[in-house]
């Protein structure tokens, strides 16, 4: 059983590490962007393959509906979800596990603690749902162009033919919202929402909220379950085998046994660690987007500027290659054409070495940037 939920942490985390940075410049041509681009390009494509093959057209028309009414548009599905998760293991606890609260491993402050805390983390998250991200409408936009300068190597004076306003830097305009959002982040579907430079700080404190409940409630669960262990004798009981040798119970016996008789508080014991564990990571990641002042969607557009640049450079280094040798490679005339208009559409990107992220002021200075915006 241990091996399992080890073997299940791990591949969990490789899977969640691949997909936050197997797009970055340093994995995007090792084995973790192949394995990013096996699990959001290949996979994807032959699962619709074989669904386009197996369901009727009628399906598929549903299914494309469902499709862009969940990730095409605002809706509260996964807001619902994440409350279910919440409250639902919340009532689990309270059913089955913090009746034996107070225990010999656990006082009796970490029953109201733990009330308290639930409840507070889930007014948070409303809260966040309700948060403006930093939406630039016509009034304002001249107050959100002051806040950053164009760096003139991803951002660029652009207008929205949408929103029929000027762009400032940093702004992303959400296909999702139908809005403009400074120091656009990303959409967050778990929040029905977009995260940007007004509400990035609460989202920060929603992940860190919700990780420390989902591991609070993990280690209240473990507790319990090792108390229970203690009241049946079974925590150092010591057993001899048939020659003799006195050995502990080992965990492969103990679990089945836990699970058998406190099988609601084990389960919810591993899921809320798993969840934390989880949701950690992606605090983390945004903690290291903030030491380096980018945001998630600017992490793509640094990858992209330096891949192709990277691209550019080699297409002279082998064209120039090919010029010098006495026996050059033969190549098509279509071949030469494409890779001649390929390296004049990226003629006017920098060098590499001159890339220059203009705002990023050190981690003080941006973790500062960040919860500022609490104060205004």
């Amino acid at each position: 059983m241990i091996w399992f939920v080890l073997s299940y942490l791990l591949v969990g985390s490789l899977i969640i590490y691949t997909l936050l940075f197997g797009q970055s410049n340093f994995h995007r041509n090792g084995l973790i962007g192949l394995f990013h681009r096996l699990l959001t390009l290949t996979i994807p494509m032959y699962i619709s393959k074989l669904v386009g093959n197996l369901c009727p057209s009628f399906v598929l028309r549903f299914g494309g509906y469902c499709k862009t009414c969940c990730c095409d548009k605002r809706n509260p599905f996964l807001m619902i979800v994440y409350l279910m998760l919440v409250l639902g293991g919340y009532f689990i606890g309270c059913i089955y596990t913090l009746p034996d609260v107070p225990g010999p491993y656990i006082s009796k402050y970490h029953l109201h603690f733990f009330h308290l805390y639930v409840w507070l983390t889930v007014v948070w998250f409303i809260s966040l749902t309700r948060s403006n991200p930093g939406v630039i409408t016509k009034e304002n936009v001249k107050v959100y162009s002051k806040h950053y300068a164009f760096d003139n190597q991803i951002y660029f004076p652009k207008y929205c033919t949408t929103c029929k306003i000027d762009r400032p830097a940093r702004s992303k305009h959400c296909n999702v919202c139908g809005k403009c959002v400074a120091r656009f982040d990303h959409h967050c579907a778990w929040v029905n929402t977009d995260i940007g430079r007004n509400n990035l700080w609460k989202f920060l404190v929603f992940l860190w909220n919700t990780g420390f409940v989902c591991g609070y409630c993990g280690w209240i669960c473990y507790q319990v379950l090792w108390g229970f262990l203690h009241s049946r004798g079974l925590e150092d009981f010591i057993y001899e085998d048939n020659y003799g040798v006195s050995h502990q119970l080992s965990f492969s016996v103990i679990m089945p046994f836990v699970i058998y008789h406190r099988g609601p508080t084990a389960a919810l014991c591993m899921f809320t660690s798993i969840m934390s564990f989880v949701l950690y990571i992606f605090l983390l990641y945004h903690l290291y987007l903030i030491k380096n002042n980018t945001t998630t969607q600017e992490t793509f557009r640094w990858g992209d500027l330096t891949h192709n640049i990277k691209k550019r450079d080699y297409l002279k280094k082998r064209n120039r290659s090919r010029n010098n040798s006495k026996y050059p490679k033969p190549i098509s005339k279509s071949q030469r054409k494409k890779e001649n208009e390929m390296m004049e559409s990226l003629r006017h990107l920098p060098k590499l070495e001159d890339l220059d992220n203009i705002y990023n002021n050190g981690f003080i200075s941006n973790l500062k940037e960040v919860f500022s915006v609490a104060m205004e």
